[in-house]
This record gives structure tokens, sequence and C-alpha cells, in this order.
């Protein structure tokens, strides 16, 4: 089980979202946490476009969401928010399923504009899922 789950939202490899979630993934490994990671362009389209819930590739990740204590979520930033696929996961996490956990969610973007799109865009559906304001 591990202590703290790395969930990838970028749709593309390599990129520089999952760049910056892999060196805070290897820096709480420092620290003596266990990790895993989630990409979840690497989850099955059909999974997430048709949002089935009983799919057994969508219930091992979010069994390792459930089992964490941390959450760390990076994300690019598109059109002034975190990408598509990232939100398709996120609705198909069960609901407050990130209450109790410390959460770090990261974004990339190409200007300061892009700041904004944590506290507008993902913060929001991070709260909804039951994270803590922070």
């Amino acid at each position: 089980m591990p202590n703290v789950v790395a969930i990838a939202g970028s749709p593309s490899h390599p990129s520089r979202s999952f760049a910056v979630l892999e060196y805070a993934r290897r820096a709480v490994e420092k620290e003596g946490l266990s990790t895993a990671s989630i990409n979840v362009r690497d989850l099955p389209p059909e999974v997430l476009i048709y949002g089935q819930f009983a799919s057994p590739d969508l219930k091992a990740v979010n069994d390792l969401v459930a089992e964490a204590k941390g959450i760390i979520i990076a994300t690019p930033v598109y059109k002034a928010a975190y990408t598509g696929v990232l939100k398709a996961y996120l609705d198909l996490l069960p609901q407050k399923s990130l209450a109790g956990k410390v959460i770090l969610p990261i974004a990339t973007g190409g200007t300061l504009g892009h700041l904004l799109a944590i506290n507008y865009a993902l913060k929001p559906v991070l709260s909804e899922l039951g994270a803590s304001p922070g």
C-alpha cells in the first residue's frame, strides 16, 4: 500500500508536468514514504469516455487512491484549466474519495496567467471530492 499516489494528468509523454511530478514523487520517496503512480493517459479511453465505473482498470487505480494518505496531482494548463483527460478520470473517482488526504496539486503553464488554473479550475473539483481547503 503506497503512502502517496502521484497522478499524471498530461495526455502526452514526455511532458513538463510529468517531469515535475516525478521530481516531487522522488522527493517524497527520499523522506521514506512509498509511492505509486497513475498515468491517466494510460487508462483505456473507453473507460474514461463511457464512465465504466465497473472496469477492473479503473478499480485498480481507484483502490490506490483510496489506500493512500497523500495525493500529488500534476497537469499541464490548457485553455486556462487542467486537462480533459484528468477531468475524465476525476469524474470517475468515488465521491469524497480525497477526504482526509494531503493533496498537492501541481500545474505547469506557459504564462503567469496560468497560475490561477489551480485555484479557479482544479481546486473546486478537488474540494468536491473531499479535499480540504488549504
